[in-house]
């Protein structure tokens, strides 16, 4: 993914799925955070309308769901110091 179109691009093809309630890109991680309703849609299905849009949707581990909480937990406290100021 290289721009908002294509983020926009792969928020539309989560949310066009039965039983996705909310999606959000982050462009500069290249990750997506879906909400979903457990039983309604898989993550095959998920990874399937994103490849059908062109981009791929790699399996991730809780590892890296545990480090990208801690990666935007640093930034939220750097933007919340920087507005602060």
């Amino acid at each position: 993914m290289t721009c908002a179109s294509c983020v926009s691009h792969v928020e539309k093809a989560l949310l066009g799925l039965d039983g996705v309630t909310g999606a959000v890109v982050n462009l500069g991680l290249g990750t997506a955070r879906v909400t979903f309703l457990p039983g309604a849609v898989t993550a095959s299905a998920m990874k399937d309308a994103v490849q059908d849009v062109g981009y791929t949707a790699p399996e991730r581990s809780e590892d890296a769901d545990s480090l990208d909480r801690e990666r935007q937990a640093r930034l939220d406290c750097a933007c919340a110091t920087i507005r602060s100021r």
